[in-house]
């Protein structure tokens, strides 16, 4: 499962191929709260855990990736 933003445009990628996409625009906040992958955070700014299990693998670039960067991080063979 992958996730990228590229300023205009928020796509969804499972097992190396693009299932969603929804245009999106402007920067990502990043307010002065913890980082969290598996939650967010509520009213009180507590963080609310909604993933029972773990994260395998976790990767954060500094651009969003192509779906064929994607399936190479993967170790996916390229798309026909």
């Amino acid at each position: 499962l992958a996730a990228t933003y590229n300023g205009w445009v928020a796509r969804l990628c499972a097992e190396g191929k693009e299932v969603c996409s929804r245009w999106a625009w402007g920067a990502v906040a990043m307010p002065e709260v913890p980082f969290t992958m598996s939650g967010y955070l509520d009213d009180s700014g507590a963080i609310v855990d909604e993933i029972s299990g773990r994260l395998d693998e976790v990767r954060i670039y500094t651009r969003a990736l192509s779906v064929t960067e994607i399936r190479e991080a993967a170790g996916l063979a390229p798309a026909n």
